[in-house]
């Protein structure tokens, strides 16, 4: 009975999954507001340092326009602290949703019957460590294109939703461009390191130890897959789990594409040397206030134009770091409608 009751209080708790990514889009909807007016804000400090005009009348209205520009720092100040208090609700919530029972086989539980009411295909859900999930957007079976989507660090069983949403985010922009079906699979095979947030664990982010374990997995999970022989396979890593795509491409027969964004580095300088069959092509995204993608933590930044990958056009105009980093399958957003076309076998607007 109160495994029972734990299954629904989850069931019930996942459902409000589509309010949170709602909430998330209100949030993102400020934080591109409040870079709009930044944007307007510098440029007209531009100009006017610009203007060649000269006297009395250019001081005052200078002091006046000083003034009007900290009316766009309040705002931008608001904007930004109302976007925060919606994203710390949507964590709250997300949290709740995938909060740990007594009985942790119940949120196994739980996330089929969600997936199940989502026309979603549960191939894999396991309590072990921070937990495996394998979920299918589409039908893996006939698809004529499939994506295999490998979320990065802080993400375990109990906190994503975040991914879920993008795998269907991304499912739903590729079907839409008519190239035949289309299935993503949200891969969470590995216990990705711990969140860039907690320093206390700096060590499995900057170590590849997991991401080797997980590439393993993904070969074996790949090999297995139940698709067509004519499908178009392309893997996609956000942030670590691009090291992940990466290593698990090595010399893969069934791999055609790999994108990796927000990427901090791959475990190699060139596409040369990333060893993959021959034809498969890569492709790399990061947008410019990315701290993550710029850090090189792997080796070369993927983006470089050393490196050989077709480089992406992305959002890139985001002052706050944090969103720059998980922006890249907001929608609507020019990166994941590159992305989409990348797995239906289109060439991506470059950068």
């Amino acid at each position: 009975m109160a495994g029972d009751r734990v299954t629904r209080t989850h069931h019930r708790c996942m459902r409000l999954g589509a309010d949170v990514d709602g909430v998330d889009e209100i949030a993102t909807g400020l934080d591109r507001l409040g870079d709009s007016i930044s944007s307007i804000r510098v440029e007209l400090r531009q100009r006017l340092e610009r203007t060649d005009w000269h006297g009395p009348d250019r001081v005052a209205f200078g002091e006046r326009m000083t003034r009007d520009l900290r009316c766009f720092d309040d705002v931008l100040s608001t904007l930004s602290r109302m976007g925060d208090d919606l994203r710390h609700q949507a964590a709250q919530q997300r949290t709740a949703s995938f909060a740990v029972a007594s009985d942790r086989s119940a949120t196994c539980d739980a996330v089929a019957m969600a997936a199940d009411r989502a026309g979603e295909q549960l191939l894999t859900c396991e309590t072990v460590g921070d937990g495996r999930l394998v979920v299918v957007e589409g039908d893996l079976t006939r698809a004529r294109h499939v994506a295999v989507f490998v979320p990065g660090a802080g993400t375990t069983l109990w906190n994503a939703d975040g991914p879920l949403g993008a795998a269907r985010r991304l499912q739903v922009a590729a079907t839409a461009r008519r190239r035949g079906e289309v299935a993503v699979v949200m891969w969470l095979g590995y216990d990705a390191p711990t969140s860039l947030t907690d320093p206390g664990h700096l060590d499995q982010v900057l170590s590849d130890r997991r991401a080797r374990t997980g590439a393993t997995e993904m070969r074996r999970f790949l090999a297995s897959m139940p698709i067509r022989t004519d499908a178009a396979v392309t893997l996609v890593g956000h942030s670590y789990g691009s090291l992940v795509a990466a290593r698990a491409a090595h010399r893969s027969p069934s791999v055609d594409r790999v994108v990796v964004v927000g990427s901090p580095g791959v475990g190699a300088d060139t596409v040369d040397e990333l060893d993959l069959r021959a034809g498969t092509a890569v492709f790399a995204g990061a947008n410019r206030a990315d701290p993550v993608a710029r850090s090189g933590w792997f080796s070369t930044p993927p983006t470089d134009d050393h490196f050989g990958a077709t480089v992406f056009v992305t959002e890139g105009a985001w002052s706050n770091p944090l969103r720059a980093h998980s922006s890249y399958f907001d929608r609507d957003s020019p990166s994941l409608e590159a992305i989409a076309s990348i797995v239906v076998g289109e060439t991506p607007a470059r950068r």
